[in-house]
Formats: C-alpha cells, sequence, structure tokens
C-alpha cells in the first residue's frame, strides 16, 4: 500500500504574520502542494495481490497557523 504517491513536486505557499506587540504575534500560511500524476504498478505476493492504480490529480492542501510570544 503506497504511503505517499507522488511524482514531480511543484509547491505554492503564502503566509501573514501580525505583530500585536513586542512580545506577540500570529500568523497564517497556506502551502499548496502539486504531486503530479502517479502510477502505481507493483506486483503483489499471493496473498496481497497486485497494486495498480493512477493518482491524477494529485494535491495536497496544507493549513497552518502560529501564535509567537516572546520571553
Amino acid at each position: 500500500m503506497p504511503a505517499l504517491p507522488v511524482d514531480r513536486q511543484f509547491r505554492y505557499a503564502a503566509g501573514i504574520q501580525y505583530d500585536s506587540s513586542r512580545d506577540v504575534a500570529i500568523g497564517a500560511a497556506y502551502t499548496l502542494i502539486d504531486a503530479g500524476a502517479c502510477k502505481i504498478d507493483e506486483t503483489g505476493k499471493p496473498v496481497t495481490g497486485d497494486l495498480l492504480g493512477k493518482y491524477d490529480p494529485n494535491f495536497i492542501n496544507v493549513f497552518n497557523v502560529n501564535f509567537i510570544h516572546r520571553f
């Protein structure tokens, strides 16, 4: 079983951060990962069988929110 089927990768990201004071900041970011069109063709064992498949489109969305407190 594939854990993370990927081909070529392109990543697009953007983020913002706001310093509300000298000691506190909050931020957010977004990343879109285009993991390409991945084909799988693996011969398996008699019990597990063959693994055939195609992942297209293959996009991964990543969201991030952060809080920073400086001491």
